[in-house]
């Protein structure tokens, strides 16, 4: 999230797309509210569904799910050939300026550089054109014919009004009337910001689905500024934290990335990572990435983590492959994987093709849960009739349950969507023999450590000297863990410029922000974003003044933000770049003053770094382009542009804008297992859009264990339109059967005007609405797993798996 929740009251327009935020996030919503009543905001939602957001929309249109690249790209099509963008924003902070390379093609929905074996894209030809100095040229004018705005145009040229309607089923006027909407913001004196969430990650194309929505707020100059941004909403609190924390299986902290299998040196790590500038004078802040890396394996390894090991490099393994959920999945129904340890997740609710999850687990020798319920997961070897049709006598792993506590029982930090790490407090004791997932992961490990150092092992260095400072330690403490993820010096911390000043920090402290950080193994900090959250002062996270002295909505001192503490990210780039002076006076964030930035965030650029310089350095200091990417060489799997692709399952047999080319019909970059492949359906026999969604009411899987959810919402339904219903001969309140390739589901068919039939391609195309609370544990009454529908695929970047866009049929049970 590039903003926060309380910036939204700055915004002139909200675009609410691939979310639902009045009913998944309806405290955060009070911030659209704040701006229609302070701003006269507008609000915008597309949306397949007329949702809660929708009923408080000034414009709603529909839109089918999964095809919202074919409408964006609509949008900046319009945006380009109406001449509605911020012409200065874009060439002084976008890379329209910058020459692509000769290599690079785009023919018939596929980029240069594809193999169709492989399923993937060598991404050498989406490089810019360089000078004898290896600077990317540019052309000011952004003329050239192949300057990314040039490129833009002629990509995105086919994305008419006609071709765009015909494909995503919005009515051409609507769509029109979006884009004005949209187009209004293009001056520097109005913002937009979109509201996105799951309905834009849980794709097949979910992440060029988002960059396609950063391209338009790019065009318009609405990133880095008041009341505008990419803004992710987070509807538990601590999904933030996971990716912060790199929890992914291919992520370190900090953003920073496991090396690959042929990156077997040091040297050869860095080199994809601390990238130097690709224009004079610019920052590329990714430079220092052995000082983030360095202090992060310090404080993992400390005095085992040395120049002489290259800081203990070789203890981190390197990946032939992503390892991510369905991958893991795959590989236990291969009885390639025996055991598998679970931590607050609910694979078989939560995972696609729960038929899959459930096989692959059967296959497990050993499964663990850590979790302060009964899940699915937990009983998924118990037989509950046709919600969980299994033969326990088969099933012969072994499961262990070990109860945990939840949020409320023990102490620590949550980051919210904001980016900002709130402290909180135990609140109650847990029950029965409930202990802290520190506790619980502490012993596990202490054990293993302990085996290690006794019998030996293949490579038990990793693991006998991590090192284990706490007090306790079968029991570490949150602010142990807290301050340790800040870092301290390990020695006196000099100034470089002048050794004779005081040490900017003392050995032991803690460290007051990641520009401390060095490569040389003075110091240590777990995750360098989070530098400055716990320093020598106290507990940054646990302030709570609320004070907003600038009048837009920027609480410095509530909580802490990552990272140093800024609350918008870019915000360099609302200001004139002539200047320096904010496009918006009223809604000033940081302004060069003559000498340094300030202003009422922390400036997310260099100090005494001049706008007026020649060669100025620009506000997207982690590029090496020091500028932000319309155009991405580098970065995406399914190539440098976003371009419309159709579900995995889809109602159409064909993608309209490469009818021709089966390669091209669905992400060609997504990979997909041969067994999952053949259990995709088709049109004929699964006609309808499927879409699974989260109510006010209930919170993800857990709250069916809460009696008041229970009663609020006590039984499973599905959604449908008054005209699929009338087809199927559908009455409200009949029990209905909705099935995909994968199995079927029975509810309730609650029948809506809020669902309405899309013409796409010329033809009628219905969509069933999924709310995926229900389960067979719990006291709500039983209900099937909407996960026994959705396809076993993944997003090419991610594998956040398509669980917004897949086919089904309904039927009178």
């Amino acid at each position: 999230m590039t903003n926060h929740w309380q910036d939204i009251q700055n915004a002139d327009v909200v675009l609410i797309m691939g979310g639902n935020a009045a009913e998944a996030h309806p405290c955060g919503f009070k911030w659209v509210i704040e701006a229609k009543k302070q701003n006269k905001a507008r609000l915008v939602v597309v949306d397949p569904r007329f949702t809660r957001s929708a009923a408080m929309a000034d414009y709603y249109a529909p839109i089918r799910a999964g095809s919202d690249i074919a409408f964006l790209g609509g949008v900046i099509n319009f945006l380009l050939t109406n001449d509605k963008i911020q012409t200065e924003y874009v060439r002084n902070y976008t890379n329209a300026t910058f020459i692509v390379g000769p290599d690079y093609k785009f023919e018939d929905g596929l980029f240069s550089g594809y193999n169709p074996e492989k399923r993937n894209y060598d991404p050498k030809s989406w490089g810019y054109a360089l000078d004898e100095q290896g600077m990317a040229k540019v052309d000011m004018s952004m003329q050239d014919p192949n300057c990314v705005l040039q490129v833009m145009k002629r990509h995105y040229a086919r994305y008419t009004p006609d071709m765009v309607s015909r494909i995503t089923g919005t009515p051409k006027d609507k769509f029109l009337k979006v884009c004005e909407y949209i187009a209004s913001t293009s001056t520097s004196q109005r913002t937009m910001t979109i509201m996105y969430a799951l309905g834009w990650t849980q794709h097949s194309q979910g992440s060029q689905m988002i960059r396609t929505g950063a391209i338009v707020q790019l065009l318009l100059g609405n990133i880095g500024v008041p009341g505008g941004g990419m803004n992710a909403l987070r509807g538990h609190s601590n999904i933030q934290g996971l990716t912060d924390l790199g929890l992914l299986s291919n992520s370190l902290t900090g953003y920073m990335s496991l090396a690959r299998d042929n990156e077997q040196t040091l040297e050869d790590y860095y080199k994809t990572r601390a990238l130097k500038p690709l224009r004079p004078n610019q920052m590329s802040y990714w430079q220092n990435y052995p000082k983030f890396f360095v202090s992060m394996q310090k404080s993992w390894w400390g005095d085992a983590a040395t120049a002489e090991n290259d800081w203990a490099f070789h203890y981190l393994p390197k990946i032939d492959r992503l390892y991510d959920v369905l991958q893991a999945f795959e590989l236990m129904n291969q009885g390639k994987l025996n055991g598998y340890i679970c931590q607050g997740f609910n694979p078989v609710g939560s995972f696609p093709d729960k038929k899959k999850i459930v096989d692959g687990l059967s296959k497990l020798k050993f499964l663990v849960t850590i979790d302060p319920l009964q899940t699915e997961t937990s009983e998924f070897w118990r037989n509950f009739g046709e919600f969980n049709d299994v033969k326990t006598a088969d099933i012969q792993t072994t499961v262990f349950r070990l109860p945990s506590t939840c949020f409320a029982e023990e102490d620590g930090s949550l980051t919210n969507s904001s980016r900002w790490l709130q402290w909180h407090w135990k609140g109650a004791e847990p029950p029965g023999e409930a202990k802290g997932d520190i506790e619980i992961v502490a012993g596990i490990f202490n054990r293993i450590r302990a085996a290690y150092a006794k019998d030996g092992g293949a490579f038990p260095d990793p693991i006998v000297k991590l090192t284990w400072p706490y007090k306790i330690p079968h029991s570490p403490s949150a602010q142990e863990l807290a301050m340790e993820y800040n870092g301290r010096a390990l020695v006196d911390l000099t100034d470089p410029k002048d050794p004779t000043k005081p040490p900017l920090a003392k050995a032991g402290e803690q460290l007051s922000g990641f520009g401390l950080l060095r490569d040389d193994g003075s110091t240590a900090s777990g995750c360098w974003i989070y530098a400055g959250a716990w320093t020598q002062a106290g507990n940054q996270m646990a302030r709570r003044d609320n004070a907003d002295p600038y009048g837009i909505g920027m609480v410095q001192n509530w909580a802490w933000a990552w990272p140093a503490n800024r609350r918008i990210l870019y915000n360099g780039a609302s200001t004139d770049p002539a200047t320096g002076k904010p496009w918006i006076a009223k809604r000033g964030l940081v302004s060069w003053n003559g000498k340094q930035w300030a202003g009422a965030d922390v400036p997310d650029i260099r100090p005494d770094a001049n706008p007026t310089d020649a060669e100025a350095v620009r506000p997207f200091i982690m590029t090496a382009e020091g500028v932000a990417r319309l155009f991405a060489p580098t970065g995406m799997a399914e190539g440098p542009l976003p371009e419309h692709y159709e579900p995995f399952e889809s109602p159409l047999v064909n993608n309209l804008m490469h009818p021709n080319n089966e390669k091209a019909r669905a992400n060609p970059a997504a990979r997909i297992f041969k067994g999952d492949l053949e259990r995709l359906g088709v049109p004929k026999d699964f006609p309808y859009v499927a879409t699974s969604y989260r109510l006010t009411e209930h919170f993800h899987y857990w709250t069916k264990n809460v009696r008041t959810s229970a009663i609020i919402q006590p039984q499973q339904f599905v959604e449908i339109g008054e005209e699929l219903a009338k087809e199927k001969g559908i009455g409200h309140g009949d029990m209905v059967k909705v099935s995909s390739k994968r199995g079927y589901i029975k509810a309730v068919a609650v029948v809506t005007k809020r669902i309405v039939g899309l013409q796409v391609d010329g033809r009628t195309v219905h969509t069933v609405g999924l709310p995926n609370h229900w389960g067979f544990v719990g006291i709500a009454k039983p209900g099937y797993l909407v996960n026994t529908l959705t396809p076993f695929v993944g997003d090419a970047n991610t594998q956040t798996p398509e669980y917004k866009s897949f086919t089904v049929n309904i039927e009178k049970a």
